[in-house]
């Protein structure tokens, strides 16, 4: 369940190492057919550093969804390797509710607009594997 838009439909694939989050079900924020979220999955994560790049100028409407997903990647930036996210300690108790001890996690760009699709943006996130069947962005 998402806030008080209630329950969600997202079809998950994957471009490369990036898992990309397409909203089936949209909302007032961000409508069905866009992305909601993408993660790299990639072991050798990469975070963002200060660059004079222009963003590209490229119209986005003729681009695919594989060229739109990279150029969120590094539009105007350029990416360093870093470590990846340390795993999160669970309590005994989470322990045995999850059957783990620990969570995976990964960085990513959350999709966020005010209502109608409006001041579209991306937001640094983060995607917590919390089992083989369950994730949280």
């Amino acid at each position: 369940q998402y806030g008080n838009s209630g329950y969600q439909m997202i079809n998950v694939t994957y471009i490369g190492d990036t898992l990309v989050a397409y909203k089936v079900t949209g909302d007032n924020n961000i409508p069905s057919n866009e992305i909601t979220f993408q993660t790299d999955l990639n072991p050798l994560q990469f975070k963002k550093s200060k660059s004079k790049q222009k963003p590209s100028s490229s119209s986005s409407s003729n681009l695919t969804n594989k060229d739109k997903v990279k150029n969120r990647k590094r539009k105007g930036k350029r990416y360093q390797h870093h470590q990846p996210l340390p795993n999160i300690l669970l309590s005994k108790e989470a322990s045995q509710k999850w059957n783990t001890n620990e969570l995976s996690r990964h960085t990513g760009l959350g999709h966020v607009a005010e209502e109608g699709f409006v001041n579209s943006q991306w937001m640094e996130g983060e995607m917590i594997n919390i089992n083989k069947d369950y994730f949280s962005f």
